[in-house]
């Protein structure tokens, strides 16, 4: 067993699925909504940036290119799923929140479908290998790997220290307090689906950098969001935690059983969570009591 790459690919994989998993806490706890098209969006993104940067000469303006026609998409579909979600499904509660997150997901579908008919595709941005401790990586791999940190690390601190992260978690915590303290409780909720969205289409760009961009890829989005579950759905640092769990998860299955197998990871760690710990490793058990 070769250790060096069984700790590169958990790494990558625990990138993408930590990436995409943050911004489904964003939603949950400002919305109480599971976001369940985030993995067909993070596929349509990869789609897009994959015409973008294979048609043109790959310089650095291509890619700024490429990255900002993803990001104006990605920003419209926030926009959009704002106003189905919380102007317009927030009236009939929660559940019908979640149920146009599905909606949007056969929606997406669709769309791939019509425009990419089942293509698979696989985006790169830096040839060849670096060979590090004697160990040779790809460099796509490394560079995932350094950019999903990145990310992951920026969205931890900036919802600590920035003040739209502040305004965030008022809101998660009480939408009407947050409102009386004159917090633009509409803006945060709209930045909250931007950003989720730009983190789906960042996940869906790794993923098709590490192994390739697909319709079936959308599954992604399931692994995700079981990440957030395992971490408790609420705390961003145990979606982080349950990302890296199920990533060793899968390698450890793809390493010593058959790779097919690593597809029915997600929902065996779901299950024992559920039965050992149903409020994730973080979350906190709610009791119901009579009024």
């Amino acid at each position: 067993m070769n250790w060096q790459s069984f700790i590169f690919s958990t790494l990558g994989t625990a990138g993408v699925y930590a990436t995409i998993a943050l911004g489904v806490v964003l939603v949950y706890r400002t919305n109480k909504v599971l976001p369940f098209h985030v993995g067909a969006l993070a596929m349509l993104s990869a789609y897009v940036m994959s015409d973008f940067w294979t048609a043109q000469t790959q310089t650095a303006s291509a890619l700024l290119m490429a990255l900002a026609t993803v990001a104006v998409l990605c920003a419209g579909f926030g926009y959009v799923m704002h106003l189905l979600v919380d102007r317009f499904g927030a009236r009939y509660g929660h559940f019908v929140g979640t149920v146009i997150t599905i909606a949007a997901t056969t929606f997406l579908g669709g769309v791939m479908s019509l425009f990419w008919q089942g293509d698979v595709r696989r985006i790169s941005f830096v040839e060849g290998n670096v060979t590090l401790f004697g160990t040779q990586y790809p460099a796509d791999g490394l560079l995932v790997i350094a950019v999903s940190a990145a990310i992951i690390v920026g969205v931890l601190l900036a919802m600590r220290v920035t003040s739209i992260g502040v305004q965030m978690q008022a809101v998660a915590a009480n939408a009407r307090l947050a409102q009386l303290r004159s917090i633009p409780v509409r803006t945060v909720l709209l930045i909250v689906w931007i950003g989720s969205s730009l983190l789906a289409a960042a996940g869906g760009i790794f993923m098709a950098t590490l192994s390739s961009v697909s319709l079936e890829g959308s599954a992604i989005g399931v692994s995700a969001i079981v990440a957030a579950v395992i971490g408790g759905l609420y705390s961003m640092p145990g979606a982080v935690i349950g990302a890296i769990l199920l990533a060793v998860g899968e390698s450890v299955v793809t390493q010593f059983a058959n790779p097919r197998y690593s597809q029915v990871v997600p929902i065996l760690m779901l299950v024992v969570l559920l039965a050992i710990r149903p409020s994730g490793l973080s979350g906190s058990a709610e009791r119901i009591g009579r009024v």
